[in-house]
Order: structure tokens, then sequence, then C-alpha cells
């Protein structure tokens, strides 16, 4: 009897459940999803042509099939502020006026005025707009000043407009600029103002070209690249500093004659040097007690003539804070605006401004000149260099309208 009256219970408790299973499945399918609108993109980029101008597409999308067609306004929205804090970049807005919106399924329905509305029609899930500019003046759009535009999704004729509803459409442009050929046994140092303030964390960095290589006393490649309380040291194979414990290091590491390098020393509050090269990390280095101050010296390679070759230098810059990689990838080959936060030191090193550092700092830049022809036997110390003039500094040819981005030196029709 007892075992029946089990069986029972376990019978009526089962198709139960089964029951509750049902109303659970019967619920679900019931449920209603609302259609939402967003942008496929955080971030796009617009190659532009200094002659043409440039175009980009940007792609809002909806959650779901369109069930019937959908309208959705995209405009330009200044959120460059949020963006730039959060990102530790620092975009300016392009003007709208210098901006079209078009459909790109449907080209007449365009706008100039900063906004456009476009459909998503029935059984589709997205729509491309077209973002276009012209040609844009350097002298009014400085090529120091990284430009954006930045797109917001305003409104739609969808239930809601999720939180990604933002595009931020950067500007990469050419730059045309002038480059100084300098002669072997000639190399800069900079001064430092005595007001800059001191720093933890700092940033080095050079944009250059080597002829060649050379081998110290003829046996082993010493060259230097960016010194500061440390010996940098320059070869075919490595970028490093000399007498330092290292910890990270890249493989393969390779470094051509006559082609264009950036690099990039980054010192942290950790007592370590990260190095990199193009934008990419490459070295690091343990260097503990050094400190970016005032009334100190940096020098850019080695004017003695058994470390130095015949080279382009350019956009030496110093910064009195530890850039990003993000930070260094967003500016490796163009010039800045000298009022950038943290810049202390900067030499475009171009034909208008030759030499000459154009930061609110007095910084001294000093031409230094070897007082030895011979590149061969042991050199070292104050006395094989001296301070020249710098009608008496080895630029023997200036090159014109250089286009960057480039691997070699490549020039346009102006």
């Amino acid at each position: 009897m007892k075992k029946i009256i089990l069986n029972t219970l376990l019978t009526t408790l089962l198709l139960g459940s089964v029951g509750c299973q049902e109303t659970l499945d019967e619920t679900s399918t019931d449920i209603k999803f609302h259609n939402s609108a967003y942008m496929s993109l955080e971030k796009a980029t617009m190659n532009v042509d200094r002659k043409l101008g440039g175009t980009v597409e940007i792609e809002p999308r909806l959650a779901l099939v369109a069930k019937k067609d959908e309208k959705i306004t995209v405009s330009i929205d200044d959120f460059l502020k949020q963006y730039n804090q959060e990102n530790t970049t620092n975009f300016k807005m392009l003007p709208a006026s210098e901006v079209e919106l078009y459909e790109v399924e449907n080209p007449k329905n365009f706008s100039k005025n900063g906004s456009l509305t476009i459909t998503i029609k029935e059984g589709k899930i997205s729509s491309k707009v077209g973002v276009k500019i012209g040609v844009l003046n350097p002298k009014t759009y400085s090529l120091g000043v990284k430009y954006a535009i930045p797109l917001n999704i305003v409104s739609t004729s969808v239930k809601q407009v999720l939180s990604n509803n933002k595009t931020l459409v950067a500007l990469q442009r050419p730059v045309i600029t002038s480059v100084a050929h300098i002669k072997e046994g000639h190399a800069p140092k900079i001064k430092f103002d005595p007001k800059i303030p001191e720093s933890e964390e700092f940033t080095l960095q050079a944009f250059f070209m080597f002829d060649f290589f050379r081998a110290y006393q003829g046996s082993t490649y010493n060259m230097s690249m960016l010194s500061y309380n440390w010996y940098s040291r320059i070869n075919p194979t490595d970028v490093n500093l000399a007498d330092k414990v290292r910890e990270f290091a890249t493989d393969g590491l390779e470094i051509k004659t006559k082609r264009w390098y950036q690099v990039t020393y980054v010192k942290t509050k950790d007592h370590r040097v990260k190095i990199y090269l193009d934008g990419k990390h490459v070295r690091t280095f343990i260097m503990p007690n050094v400190k970016l101050k005032g009334d100190t010296t940096m020098s850019v390679f080695n004017p003695q003539m058994s470390y130095s070759v015949s080279h382009i230098l350019r956009e030496v810059r110093v910064w009195s804070k530890a850039l990003t990689e993000a930070q260094i990838n967003a500016d490796l080959y163009n010039p800045i605006d000298p009022d950038s936060d943290g810049l202390v030191a900067y030499l475009p090193i171009d034909f208008e401004n030759k030499y000459n550092d154009v930061t609110k700092y007095e910084n001294v830049v000093e031409l230094h000149k070897a007082t030895r022809n011979s590149p061969f036997g042991f050199q070292d110390g104050e006395s094989y260099h001296k301070i020249v003039k710098p009608e008496e500094y080895g630029i023997d040819e200036w090159h014109h309208n250089v286009i960057f981005p480039s691997e070699t030196l490549q020039k346009v029709e102006p």
C-alpha cells in the first residue's frame, strides 16, 4: 500500500513539473524583443589625399533584422572631451562645415549640415553612411593637430539606441615637409631650460635615417641614439642602453640603412626604460634613479667621427610624462602641436624651424662638430668635438616636398 501511495506521489510531481515547464516554454516564446540601433565600430580611419581629400564609410546597425523600413539619424556631435579623457588622446573636431554625409545606397540623400537620416530597409540589418571631406588647407588645419569627425546616432524609429552609438573618424593626413641631410661628424645636444619641472616619468623621441652604420675602430658597432643619464646604443640588429640590465627583448630586430625609423624611450615610475621602434615595444631596461629636470643635457647621436655617420634627423621631442603605446603611434611621423600637454622640448628640424626648439621653454640647442676628420682610432671625450654656429653645421642638402608616411625618402610634386 505504501508503495502504491509513493508511486502515485511521484507521478503527480512529475506531471506537475512537466506542466510548469510547458508553461515556461509558452511564456518564453511570447517574449517580444525590441529592436535597437548602434554603431558597428567605435573608431574608423580616413586616409586623406592632399589633393583629393578623403572618404570613409561607417555602418549604423540594428540588433535585429528590420521588419519594416526603419530610420536612423546620424549627426556630428562633439563628444571628444570625454573620448580624449578616456583614451589619453588629443583629437580636435573638424568643423561640420568641412564634412559631407551621404547614404551609400542612395547618394542623392546627402547633407552638408552635419546631420543625415538614413533608411534601413525591411529585411536588412544595416546601412552605410559615407563621410567625405575635401582638401584641407594646412595653414587653416595644422598638420600638428589631430583632427577627427565624431559621429553619433541621435535618433531612430526603432525602440532604443544602445550605448555604443558613436563612431570617431580619425583623419590620417599625409605630411609634406622638408628634411636636412647631415654630414658625418655632426650631432645636436639640448640643454634644458631650468624652469622645466622635475619628473620621474618622461619620454624621448626622434625620427631618423642612417646612410650607413659605422663600427667603432673597425670592429664593434657603437653608435649612439638618444642619451640622457645613460649611454644609448644602436646597430643593425639592436637598440639598447649600454651596461644596463635588459628585462625584455623581441627577437629578429633589423634596422636598415636609408630607411625611416622612429625611436621612443619611455622612462616609467617603476624604474624601467621601454624602447619602442616604429611604435612597437622592442626592449625594456632597468634604469633606477633617473629623473627629467631642468638645467640638464640630452644628446642626440654622437658627433665624434668614430661614432658618427651621415644621416637625416627630424621630430626630436621630449615629454615630461610617460607616453602610452597608443599615444606614440598616434604621432609617429606627424608634426605635433608645440603646446601639447607635457611637451617640454621639440625640434621639428624642417626648413622653417631649422634646429630651433619651438616649445614655450627656453631650451638651448647646441650644434656639435667633430674636431677630427678620421673615423679611426680611439675617440672619446669633449676634446673630440666642439660647438659651432648654425652656418658651420654640416647640412649638405635640404630635401623639400618630402612625404610621410613612407619607408624611404620620397618626394612629391609641390
